[in-house]
């Protein structure tokens, strides 16, 4: 009785706190050998893709295609020269009818339809260049990119070794000159499901992330057992309570990677720290004007105030947060929508 209960309790905070997430398709995985070999990798991803939606991770039965690429799950070519141009006669006459149901059921939406703004900016003033030893030109990796961006899911053909793991990493370019004269690189690692087979460990990851916190109240209560490198304003506190519960996984895995950076880098010696997500200083107009200067000063720990410029990105959200490279310290001064000015 005592476990049924933990289970349902498990099961009920997965629901209130899951952050509803996209399937993209990578169609630089869709080169099955042959149409036997097209029949059963689709029976096997379509099963797959069930269980996503069965759980509700996904966003209903949408898949985001790459419209400047005529191929999907509807249409490919085998590396032996046959087109699969009717996928869903050939699942029917090898008996696979609900396979074939199921795929009907899935709807194509453009990669950026509907996206936040702010995440389509950031899509369209980025490249991916590689995932794994695989190189990929800005086309082919648009999926990718908007998966790693997004924390969308990619959909895959188990094509190659690399797109038969339950995760992948994507390596990624801002076509942003800064600076030191250099293009800002980044990597982030992106759920992959290609097989039936991954769903469990995609579930499992997603299911880790949200019920370490049963909410923001506990995650703020648990703050130093969670991030035991990062130090919180007393700002925070309010503002977590403020957080939509859907993205509340986002932002822990957020402050994870920040967390793993500072522990990293005080381990490594290194002059600074190699950051494991996008992290931006705001751009010399904003920090010229006081009134943008004021909406990023917060309360410090130590007590005070301060200016917390530099930021992580959440899907829309930001955190903001100083680090000092002299003690090594990183203090998170605000966790919430993005600091005006807005863009229009």
């Amino acid at each position: 009785m005592i476990r049924l209960t933990r289970i349902l309790i498990g099961y009920l905070h997965l629901r209130t706190y899951s952050e509803v997430r996209d399937l993209v398709l990578n169609h630089t995985s869709l080169t099955p050998p042959d149409t036997r070999s097209a029949i059963e990798w689709i029976s096997d991803l379509i099963e797959g893709v069930s269980g996503l939606i069965k759980s509700q991770l996904v966003s209903g039965k949408l898949i985001r295609t790459s419209p400047d690429s005529p191929v999907n799950l509807w249409y490919f070519q085998c590396t032996d020269g046959s087109r699969v141009d009717n996928v869903f006669q050939l699942l029917r006459s090898n008996r696979r009818r609900e396979v074939s149901r199921r795929l009907q059921l899935l709807v194509n939406k453009s990669l950026i339809e509907d996206l936040d703004p702010d995440i389509v900016e950031k899509f369209e003033s980025c490249d991916a260049e590689g995932c794994g030893s695989i190189s990929l030109t800005p086309e082919e990796g648009a999926p990718l990119l908007l998966c790693a961006l997004s924390n969308g899911i990619a959909v895959s053909f188990p094509s190659h070794e690399l797109w038969k793991r339950d995760v992948v990493n994507v390596r990624y370019i801002e076509d942003v000159l800064h600076e030191d004269g250099n293009f800002a690189e980044y990597s982030e690692l992106v759920d992959n499901l290609s097989q039936s087979a991954n769903t469990q460990a995609i579930l499992d990851r997603h299911r880790e992330s949200i019920l370490d916190c049963s909410g923001p109240r506990d995650l703020w209560s648990r703050r130093r057992e969670l991030f035991p490198h990062l130090t919180f304003g007393p700002d925070v506190e309010r503002q977590l309570n403020r957080v939509d519960n859907r993205v509340l996984s986002t932002v822990i895995n957020q402050l994870t990677k920040l967390n793993d950076t500072v522990a990293e880098w005080r381990e490594s010696g290194a002059s600074s720290p190699k950051w494991r997500s996008k992290v931006s200083r705001e751009s010399d107009s904003v920090m010229h004007e006081s009134r943008w200067v004021h909406a990023r000063t917060f309360r410090t720990n130590a007590g005070g105030t301060a200016v917390f410029e530099q930021h992580a990105r959440y899907g829309s959200g930001r955190i903001h947060f100083i680090f000092d490279q002299s003690t090594g310290s990183l203090e998170i001064g605000y966790i919430g929508p993005k600091l005006p000015p807005h863009r229009r």
